[in-house]
């Protein structure tokens, strides 16, 4: 397993009392220390020409003008004077993290911040930037013909940047697990994109371990055994953990490696390679242990 981060993730300030902030990524990373698991830092930002297979010109020309800056770049993003350089980076973990499970085969785990779901094509939102998961799809689709992607996200929220991004990509998959109702209120199973390659897997509040469990065993791995990706991209989120401020779902660390492990062991059965990156998630104090466990590590 690789895991890449960057110290420039920390420095993304959202200000007092944000939920989306720098202690949820310190806390994973010392506890990784105190694991005495190693991570790698990223090694480049992402350019230009990569942030606009995913979004427009004027979107992307618009986000970089505000570097340097503090206010907001969109709807609930507020940012500081180096926030658009942590997207930059956080975009580029994603499609490094992409580029060495393609090449080497091992799971890859990139712990960026901002996160990215909720970025659609022309619009940051919802504590994100740019859409760091698609950014990285759209990378592997470019990197050679007859190739196919697949994204699950299991992050508590509805990921409607992913799938706006998505909808009309015949050769990418989009699979999310979330609560609802809830923000963004989008994600209704009726929403099947372009292609037939939009799976939307709504759950009631309160749903447990063994909802998560169920649904990725009789929905989502048929759905990814149907779409036939070459790469399994993870938007991991960890704001389904029982306590989390901003939902009402009851997953625990152990729920969360039992989700994991399903889903690596298809990836292992169908030689595919697959990426975890990170999203939200906000009950500080138990964020690492969710996110340790779905790596499976021990404390």
């Amino acid at each position: 397993m690789v895991i890449l981060s960057h110290p420039i993730f920390l420095e993304h300030d959202t200000g007092p009392d944000h939920p989306e902030c720098a202690q949820r990524l310190r806390n994973i990373l010392a506890a990784l220390g105190a694991a005495h698991v190693p991570w790698t830092h990223v090694a480049a930002p992402a350019t230009v020409a990569e942030l606009e297979r995913a979004h427009s010109p004027e979107h992307v020309a618009r986000v970089l003008a505000l570097s340097g800056r503090a206010g907001l770049a969109g709807v609930e993003v507020p940012i500081s004077p180096r926030s658009i350089e942590a997207a930059l980076w956080a975009a580029g973990g994603a499609i490094e993290a992409t580029d060495r499970a393609v090449s080497t085969g091992e799971e890859v785990w990139a712990l960026v911040r901002p996160p990215g779901h909720h970025a659609t094509r022309a619009l940051s939102q919802g504590f994100c930037v740019f859409n760091n998961v698609a950014i990285a799809a759209l990378h592997f689709l470019a990197g050679a013909p007859g190739r196919r992607v697949a994204v699950l996200d299991w992050d508590v929220h509805h990921g409607d940047g992913t799938q706006d991004i998505l909808w009309g990509e015949p050769d990418a998959g989009y699979l999310s697990i979330h609560q609802y109702p809830l923000y963004p209120e989008t994600g209704t199973a009726e929403e099947q994109g372009d292609h037939d390659n939009i799976v939307n897997i709504p759950l009631p509040s309160g749903s447990d371990d063994a909802d998560y469990a169920r649904v990725i065993e009789e929905v989502a791995l048929p759905a990814l055994d149907r779409l036939r990706p070459n790469l399994l991209l993870v938007s991991a989120g960890f704001d389904a953990q029982r306590g989390d401020p901003l939902a009402g779902m009851w997953v625990t660390p152990q729920g969360f490696a039992r989700m994991a492990s399903l889903v690596r062991a298809w990836a292992q059965e169908s030689r595919v390679p697959v990426v975890f990156v990170l999203e939200g998630g906000y009950k500080v104090e138990t964020l690492a242990a969710c996110v340790l466990a779905a790596m499976g590590v021990a404390p």
